[in-house]
């Protein structure tokens, strides 16, 4: 609750495509919803800010399961941002469907499909103001005099394998922009966007037993589109209790390159992560940062078979 009255009450800006979360896999790939079969419940926000006049960033809540009926995973995710530049403020839902279909010994195959809209409308703040002041010596705030700006629906599609060493994934959706504003400053159409995601897990053994409480895992993200080229490129420590990572990311469109640190809390079901990292700008010759804070409740999977409740439970995912 605080994070979405946070998210709500800094006038910060949004941009599409231009953030990747740090923690949540979900919003990279649909296709790693119900992963596990465990419910995960994530909120969170965060940010990217190229200079003092350039603040992008999003309030997001997930959810995702696995059901037994439909015999896939299930996810439903909410995100809202601010463009403060040109108030305008984004609310978008999106539904996520997972059909596991090819499994192997070595690991398991899953696609998915999402489907997600986005309504874009001007800040109540500036609509606010534009009231208070007399249009015929004011012209109206940006993006325009009209209060609804536009649409867009979004299909996207995952394809995930993930096996006991390594998570290979890809992902790609199609915006369809729809204008509902016949003036002011109105974003050009996008076209597809493309994330790439792998990592391999790596945990110290000798002599075949495993003499390091902890897995080191190097990750990769790549995001491609018309509007921006995006890495992220690091390697994660995980622990019982903890977790960490240290990597550099990098705006290749808007020449912002960084290096960035989580730490990440574990406490009963819950899991706090924190995500911050400083950059430059060389394009305009600025310093900047980026970062992240997201909770997490993690939801054991429960399998109970009637017909023979004492069978041991086999999962298949890893």
């Amino acid at each position: 609750m605080l994070l979405l009255i946070c998210s709500w009450g800094f006038s910060l800006a949004q941009s599409d495509g231009a953030l990747l979360s740090f923690s949540n896999k979900l919003l990279l790939n649909p296709s790693f919803a119900g992963l596990n079969k465990n419910t995960n419940l994530w909120t969170g926000i965060y940010f990217v800010a190229e200079n003092k006049k350039n603040l992008n960033n999003e309030f997001f809540t997930t959810w995702d399961s696995w059901s037994e009926k439909l015999n896939g995973g299930v996810a439903i995710s909410f995100h809202q941002g601010l463009t403060g530049n040109i108030n305008t403020s984004t609310t978008g839902l999106g539904f996520t469907f997972t059909k596991p279909f090819k499994s192997t010994k070595n690991g398991m195959l899953i696609p998915s499909v999402n489907i997600s809209y986005k309504g874009s409308t001007k800040h109540w703040f500036a609509t606010y103001i534009d009231g208070v002041l007399n249009r015929k010596t004011e012209p109206p705030s940006p993006p325009g005099e009209e209060f609804l700006r536009y649409n867009i629906f979004q299909p996207k599609l995952g394809i995930l394998w993930v096996s006991p060493i390594r998570q290979i994934g890809l992902s790609a959706s199609f915006p369809l922009k729809i204008n509902i504003a016949e003036s002011g400053d109105l974003p050009e159409k996008a076209g597809p966007q493309l994330i790439f995601y792998y990592t391999q897990s790596q945990m110290g053994k000798q002599n075949g037993l495993v003499s390091q409480p902890f897995k080191a895992s190097p990750e990769i993200v790549v995001l491609y589109s018309d509007q921006v080229i995006l890495s992220r490129a690091g390697l994660r420590f995980e622990n019982v209790n903890h977790n960490y990572a240290v990597f550099l990311q990098n705006n290749y469109t808007s020449n912002f390159h960084g290096l960035g640190l989580t730490y990440g809390w574990r406490f009963g079901n819950f899991e706090l992560n924190l995500t911050g990292g400083g950059a430059y700008s060389f394009s305009t010759d600025a310093i900047g940062g980026f970062g992240e804070a997201t909770l997490r409740l993690v939801i054991p999977y429960v399998h109970f078979n009637k017909k023979n409740p004492w069978a041991p439970v086999t999962k298949p995912f890893y």
